[in-house]
């Protein structure tokens, strides 16, 4: 996971770290397909490819709660699930249909996808039969997870 303070050091990041393109020595104006290492995808701009990452939950801004005026939020940086994304884009995979491998669900959307109540789901979650994360209080399981407890469960 990264943590970047403004949207110009994730795009410098994004530049330098994960496309395919080596950008020194090229002109501000001219026009580049954007792709990412390992991938067959091309983005027109940086602004398309972060919109991706985001859609993907790859990408999340964090917003901070305002000092000067109240239930108001100001923006407080991007994080980037910089592993998840190396670790899609090092096979060949495809990142549109693996990155559900690495979604976040609620509790609600992992009961509907277990078809167990809450109470059943949450035991599970509490037991640490279930692998969990809590993010500002909300339990979020990741589908990799919920995919390796349901074969682990599988009858031979």
């Amino acid at each position: 996971m990264r943590y970047f303070k403004s949207k110009f050091s994730l795009i410098r990041f994004i530049l330098k770290e994960l496309l395919l393109h080596d950008f020194k020595g090229k002109g501000v104006r001219e026009k580049f397909n954007y792709q990412f290492k390992n991938s067959s995808k091309k983005y027109s701009s940086i602004d398309e490819m972060i919109d991706e990452l985001k859609q993907n939950n790859l990408l999340f801004e964090i917003q901070q709660m305002s000092e000067e005026v109240e239930y108001s939020f100001d923006f407080a940086g991007y994080v980037l699930l910089h592993t998840q994304l190396v670790t899609l884009l090092a096979g060949d995979e495809n990142l549109n249909n693996d990155i559900l491998r690495f979604k976040l669900l609620t509790v609600n959307q992992t009961c509907d996808f277990l078809q167990l109540s809450r109470p059943s789901v949450y035991k599970l979650l509490k037991d640490g039969v279930i692998p969990h994360v809590e993010i500002m209080g909300q339990k979020r399981v990741q589908m990799n997870d919920l995919l390796s407890f349901i074969s682990e469960k599988k009858k031979a």
